[in-house]
């Protein structure tokens, strides 16, 4: 969040309409602290963030609208990189980082990481030190932080999953489910794009949490149950499945019947090639079931 630009964007907001700081600030929020958002010295958490919008009744759209071209354009970029990294196109992330690095000031911190993600993306199958250094400090800070979730956030997640202990994945998850109400609110601002990203993001994380984390791959396919309502695109809605009954196996829940549904929903994932979150599922599956069980190879030709 770029404090100063956010907090100057609130502030006109609220003198346009009106609003004393003591009315802006309502219950949520005291008026120093209000004081020292605007003029950006100070950061509200998220939730936080939302309800002073309520206040001086400015929807989400309309704040981001008014932050400016860069913005607008790096919510532009977010799109374009949430497709190239759910089919690993690293001759599309080498292009659009020279286009970036062209057209951006560079020196901004939100223009620093959107060229780590870029670069990592670029280099994903291998990663210098260093780069994947940098990829894991800009990981920790999310989790070190509580004043908003945004785009980047996600990408930086989903794409160094594969690069993330156990112990980590246990991290973002718990973040995730402690700032679900957060997350859901931030949801507003995405593109459809970026709302079924989501989703990819989440399964893969389920994936990579079983069998040793039931609970909280649980708790996870509830939220994408509820991103689901939103998109009921078939292949995630399978894919849930899928992980779902995973769990349930897991759980010693009717074992026959949570086999064939997941061996089902492979089938059709993989027959689609819908992208590579069809493999982590098959993965996951595999660490459960045993090799034998699974009858689709995520690699078989599509007849």
């Amino acid at each position: 969040m770029d404090l100063e630009r956010w907090g100057a964007t609130f502030h006109e907001l609220r003198i346009s309409k009106g609003f004393t700081l003591k009315q802006a600030a309502g219950e949520c929020y005291s008026t120093a602290s209000l004081s020292k958002f605007e003029n950006g010295t100070s950061s509200p958490s998220a939730a936080v963030f939302f309800d002073l919008l309520e206040n001086i009744n400015v929807h989400i759209l309309d704040f981001w609208s008014l932050l400016g071209d860069e913005a607008a354009s790096f919510r532009k970029y977010y799109e374009r990189i949430a497709t190239m990294a759910t089919k690993n196109d690293y001759a599309g992330f080498h292009k659009l980082r020279l286009k970036v690095e062209k057209n951006i000031d560079t020196e901004s911190a939100s223009s620093h990481r959107l060229l780590i993600i870029l670069e990592f993306g670029e280099h994903h199958a291998n990663p210098s030190p260093e780069l994947l250094a940098s990829v894991m400090q800009e990981f920790d800070s999310i989790l070190r932080q509580d004043t908003h979730v945004d785009h980047m956030d996600f990408l930086i997640v989903f794409m160094a999953l594969d690069f993330l202990t156990d112990a980590q994945i246990v991290a973002i998850t718990e973040y995730i489910i402690v700032h679900h109400d957060m997350i859901r609110k931030f949801r507003e601002m995405y593109f459809l794009t970026m709302e079924t990203f989501i989703v990819r993001a989440d399964l893969r994380i389920v994936s990579k949490l079983l069998p040793n984390h039931i609970e909280l791959a649980a708790k996870l396919i509830d939220f994408v149950d509820e991103y689901l309502e939103f998109d009921a695109n078939a292949r995630w809605t399978v894919a849930a499945a899928s992980t779902r009954a995973m769990i349930a196996y897991l759980k010693n829940d009717n074992r026959p019947k949570q086999v064939q549904t997941m061996n089902d929903a492979l089938r059709f994932l993989i027959l689609i090639r819908s992208d590579f979150t069809a493999e982590y599922i098959y993965q996951a599956a595999t660490r459960i079931l045993g090799e034998g069980l699974v009858t689709v190879q995520p690699n078989a030709p599509v007849k």
